[in-house]
């Protein structure tokens, strides 16, 4: 346990010799340091635990930080004074162009205004990812389609183009190819989408991402009764999950492979499924687990 210590500069940006004082807490077997990189789905790779505080804490007292992984988690405590942590969720790249607003204004710097209009568009093309996101959230609750949905998947990816951000390109590409093939059901639409995406995370070397394309490629191709290139396509997406440690991922695909196995092998896989989906609490995995078990 690590109690009262001092938030890093870099994790309040604009804060400067501001900080808040927080605690860490030790869960499980390990021991969790000042910083660390995770994974939370496309997009939010490599986030860091001072962008989460930055999100997620609240001025109400103690909140842990939901969005971390399983086995970490930070609590905010006893913030020396309010507008930290309001300076604390801000956006980097926002906070940047105000500071170059700013520079503009008082110190004649204009050519900074280029660039401040250049973070705000990256910055916007997350938010409207998120959104995007969220909205496709509730579609799967409701089956209710929300055309806002696609409309911000490619206002998103408009953004990731003009700022030439090709591993933003890949997320949005993903969604997009995403709404078309569970939303509009319209695999045509979807395999172009996802096509791209899987390229430019190639490309990138976004493995997170391309995975989400193999995955949804591989479902197209068991659609349209390609068994082995829907077979080798999961394979393909499950072997990079098992690489990043995206253990609700792996379990996921599993879930599709039992569909296209035989016998002992789909027996074996609903096994392991069900294994690492109740080891990191996803139960919607699960309950899919079980009912490809039970057309066995």
């Amino acid at each position: 346990m690590v109690d009262h210590a001092a938030v890093p500069d870099h994790f309040l940006a604009g804060a400067r010799d501001r900080r808040v004082p927080f605690r860490l807490a030790e869960v499980g077997h390990q021991a969790v340091g000042a910083c660390f990189d995770g994974t939370t789905g496309p997009g939010h790779d490599q986030v860091r635990a001072g962008f989460q505080i930055r999100e997620l804490c609240r001025p109400d007292g103690d909140r842990g930080v939901s969005r971390l992984p399983a086995d970490v988690r930070l609590i905010i405590r006893e913030p020396a004074h309010p507008d930290q942590l309001r300076i604390g969720r801000v956006d980097e790249r926002v906070r940047l162009a105000g500071e170059l607003y700013e520079r503009a204004i008082f110190n004649g710097e204009t050519d900074g205004l280029s660039t401040a209009d250049r973070e705000l568009d990256a910055a916007e093309a997350d938010l409207v990812l998120a959104r995007g996101k969220v909205l496709h959230g509730r579609f799967l609750e409701n089956r209710v389609e929300d055309p806002r949905e696609l409309e911000l998947f490619e206002r998103a990816l408009a953004l990731y183009n003009a700022v030439e951000d090709e591993r933003g390109q890949a997320v949005a590409f993903f969604w997009i190819g995403c709404f078309h093939q569970v939303v509009r059901d319209d695999a045509e639409s979807a395999v172009s989408a996802l096509t791209l995406s899987r390229e430019l995370a190639t490309k990138t070397g976004d493995d997170l991402t391309l995975s989400y394309a193999l995955r949804h490629l591989g479902i197209v191709a068991h659609l349209t009764g390609n068994l082995d290139e829907a077979r080798a396509l999961l394979e393909e997406s499950t072997a990079v999950r098992r690489t990043l440690g995206f253990t609700a991922g792996v379990a996921a695909n599993l879930v599709g492979l039992i569909y296209l196995a035989d016998g002992d092998d789909a027996r074996a896989l609903a096994d392991e499924a069900a294994e690492l989906a109740a080891s990191v609490g996803a139960t919607s995995i699960s309950a899919q687990v079980e009912e490809a078990r039970s057309r066995l």
